[in-house]
């Protein structure tokens, strides 16, 4: 038998911003799932090492930056195929009214329950973009940013790997919307605003906001949340602010949330920036 070489770790939580879902991240080396099945969808990804698992009469492989797939009440199993790597895997449990509400979106009303074709993706896209998502349904920073990149990642899984069948649902004209979306972010720039709020603004349901803001504005709500606090900051930064009077200021989750985000997007810190007025 291998060596075990690391500290099995298993955390389970469900996000404070999204019902009917629940997270689970693995860090597993000699730990094997008994068989079993979720009363809804599995959607998962493996981050490091590989996933052994029986499914759908065999046995299968997933790999590091594999997306695993499973439809309700789908039996599997699940251990690490080297007991030396282990497996990191980052798993999301969701109710199957989430994904019914996301495929009418997608293709319309007439288009089939959704189910996953195959149990296994190899998805580059789609498992970066788990990844983050996952990662941010770990933190209570922004609630507008979990749900956009919930409905995303949702959409696009749903669109490359389902069996659903419809016609796309095809965006109009929806520019005053939009506007009244970006004036109300605008406002409530240091508020913890969701998506639905911004549907509610714009006239329209949460997914087809999702679709058109980006359309129109170049960046997700969240990310032009963001943008407007961050120059929101440096507005009150010039007036000799401190950066941590700017961080709640702005409606940032703490002065490390805030630090971070301002330079991804300015280039330097909060404390740089101080500096060079």
């Amino acid at each position: 038998m291998s060596k075990v070489s690391g500290k099995e770790i298993a955390k389970y939580w469900s996000p404070t911003g999204i019902d009917g879902v629940e997270c689970l991240y693995g860090n597993y080396y000699t730990f094997a799932f008994a068989p079993h099945f979720h009363t809804g969808f599995m959607v998962g990804v493996i981050e490091r090492g590989a996933n052994v698992f029986a499914c759908r009469g065999k046995e299968q492989t997933a790999s590091r930056g594999d997306v695993i797939l499973l439809n309700p009440e789908e039996v599997h199993t699940g251990r690490a195929r080297d007991e030396e790597t282990g497996m990191a895997v980052r798993m999301l449990f969701i109710n199957p009214e989430i994904l019914n509400y996301v495929r009418h979106a997608v293709h319309g009303r007439s288009a089939r329950a959704p189910a996953f074709a195959k149990t296994i993706a190899h998805d580059e896209a789609a498992a970066s973009a788990l990844v983050r998502l996952h990662r941010a349904l770990e933190s209570p920073e922004s609630v507008l940013e979990q749900e956009c990149l919930f409905l995303s990642v949702l959409a696009q899984l749903l669109m490359r790997h389902s069996d659903s069948s419809g016609s796309d649902q095809k965006t109009g004209n929806e520019n005053a919307g939009i506007a009244r979306v970006c004036d109300y972010i605008v406002e409530h720039a240091s508020e913890n605003v969701t998506l639905d709020d911004l549907a509610k603004v714009a006239y329209l349901s949460p997914f087809h906001l999702l679709r058109v803001f980006g359309k129109k504005t170049g960046l997700p709500p969240h990310a032009y949340q963001t943008q407007v606090r961050i120059h929101k900051a440096k507005r009150l930064l010039r007036h000799d602010s401190t950066i941590a009077q700017v961080a709640l200021a702005t409606g940032f989750f703490d002065q490390a949330h805030f630090s971070k985000q301002f330079k991804r997007y300015v280039g330097i810190t909060p404390g740089q920036f101080l500096a060079r007025l």
